[in-house]
């Protein structure tokens, strides 16, 4: 467990590094203003390539975590029916690429970058599942250095917001086709194409649906955010935001760590009917350690980390952090909850609490947004974030599962959660 932990920590470290440094370099250069018009339709196209992800990356995890020997059947499957939902995407994309609203050039771009990073994340899971954590994390090297000075290139010789984007675009199928290219000797053999049937791709499709449902609710509680405050404020509100944002989400992408190797392990436990609760326990412990740990340094180091960061165009920013780092702890302690659940089989639970926590996300924010503007889009947030974790917590008591909650546990996380809470309420006064 700690190997692979370690492994997948080097991976998503080499991933985060490489985009949290570049979309820093991207926030300075492009100024709030581009910058937001560039998160926006980054955040369009994440919300459109949302169908081809279709939660094939949990999918994958624990259908192979549970059962090592179908590794070849699911990856088959998984991947004819993702090149059949991209097809779908891209009919979709033509429709939307008419308007003279859209930028034809940002928007295609993104929209096939959104696509490409998919494919190359689909590898990335079956190797995980296959336990070649090892691997993926050697390969992460080579693919965060093509992505980070792709986009890198472009932006420095035109300073451009199209030049940006057809770096993302080149810079991602490069990835896509080095991916495959270094992954192809530990990859399940494929299916002949002969044996592929539309049956084949619509049992896929059913079987992966309650995923699906899970991976599009969820991306839709982080992305929608950006839709919501693009039509209610101003691009430079977005572009503030998002830079917070970046952050958070580059903290967030250290909770996967933990998950893809929990996930699988939990589920193998569940299936021999072993007793997982020290496990989960553990879980559950790392989680709310890093989630207010990371939490605490953006809540009092919001100056520092403003100044040092983004520079003077965005000095609101420091306001906005510690909100940031409340909402980290909440996620961290939220997303160990729904780990759980998934090793434990019960996606339909989480499609359910993330759908009700996306329909308070957007009414909150529709309140609160008027009258505190982008502080009133992260009181959304957490509100929308602490209904999910209340409901994993509750479908864990009332299914007999181990929550991982006990005495140590909880006075971790009010460790971390209080000193946040009176920063914030040290500003509003």
């Amino acid at each position: 467990m700690l190997k692979n932990i370690g492994w997948m920590t080097v991976s998503t470290l080499l991933r985060l590094g490489a985009g949290f440094v570049l979309f820093i370099i991207l926030a300075r250069k492009l100024g709030p203003e581009n910058f937001g018009q560039l998160a926006y339709w980054l955040a369009f196209s994440s919300l459109l390539a949302l169908l081809v992800n279709y939660g094939f990356g949990l999918q994958l995890l624990r259908e192979i975590g549970r059962d090592p020997n179908s590794a070849a059947r699911v990856y088959s499957a998984t991947l004819v029916a993702k090149l059949v939902l991209s097809l779908l995407i891209i009919a979709v994309g033509l429709v939307i690429g008419l308007q003279e609203s859209v930028p034809t050039a940002i928007f295609w771009s993104l929209l096939v970058m959104a696509l490409a990073e998919s494919f190359a994340e689909h590898i990335n899971f079956v190797l995980r599942a296959l336990g070649y954590f090892d691997k993926e994390a050697r390969f992460a090297l080579f693919t965060s250095a093509l992505n980070f000075f792709g986009v890198l290139l472009p932006l420095l010789v035109f300073g451009t917001i199209t030049a940006v984007a057809v770096g993302f675009l080149v810079s991602r199928c490069a990835t896509l086709l080095l991916s495959w290219r270094l992954a192809l000797p530990f990859l399940p053999a494929m299916q002949k194409p002969s044996d592929w049937a539309f049956a084949d791709v619509w049992k896929t499709l059913r079987d992966g649906f309650p995923y699906a449902a899970d991976m599009a609710v969820s991306t839709l509680n982080s992305t929608l955010d950006v839709i919501l405050l693009s039509y209610m404020t101003s691009t430079k509100a977005v572009g503030l935001y998002q830079a917070g944002l970046k952050l958070m989400q580059g903290a967030n992408s250290i909770a996967p760590i933990v998950g893809n190797v929990y996930t699988p392990h939990i589920a193998s436990q569940q299936m021999q009917q072993a007793d997982c609760s020290p496990i989960v326990a553990k879980l559950i412990l790392k989680m709310s350690l890093l989630g207010g740990g990371i939490g605490a340094i953006f809540a009092f180091g919001n100056v520092l980390i403003t100044d040092l960061l983004f520079g003077m165009e965005y000095t609101q920013l420091s306001t906005l952090l510690p909100w940031f780092g409340l909402a980290l702890i909440v996620r961290f302690v939220a997303a160990g909850f729904g780990i759980n659940l998934t090793a434990h089989g019960l996606q339909t639970v989480r499609v359910f609490a993330n759908g009700f926590a996306l329909v308070v996300l957007i009414t909150v924010a529709m309140i609160a947004i008027p009258i505190y503007g982008i502080v009133g889009m992260l009181m959304a947030f957490v509100c929308a974030t602490l209904l999910v974790g209340g409901l994993y917590l509750i479908a864990l008591y009332k299914e007999g599962i181990p929550t991982g909650i006990n005495v140590p546990n909880i006075c971790v996380i009010f460790i971390f959660l209080v000193p946040v809470t009176l920063q914030i309420i040290g500003y509003v006064q």
